[in-house]
């Protein structure tokens, strides 16, 4: 599925993407419109890495 649209909203050091994606063929008996949010924290952005360990030496 690719995305229909999107925004890049930036304020200072903070970015959100936004993202848009419909499909062609609608589910039967769906009398909603499904809403599905994908939150994705870039740990690296921050400056903290996954299993990474510092250790001073001396």
């Amino acid at each position: 599925m690719q995305a229909g649209s999107s925004i890049r909203l930036q304020q200072g050091d903070n970015v959100l993407l936004f993202t848009t994606c419909v499909g062609n063929d609608p589910r039967p008996g769906t009398d909603f419109l499904p809403l599905m949010i994908d939150y994705r924290e870039s740990y690296s952005a921050a400056g903290r890495i996954a299993g990474a360990v510092y250790r001073r030496r001396e």
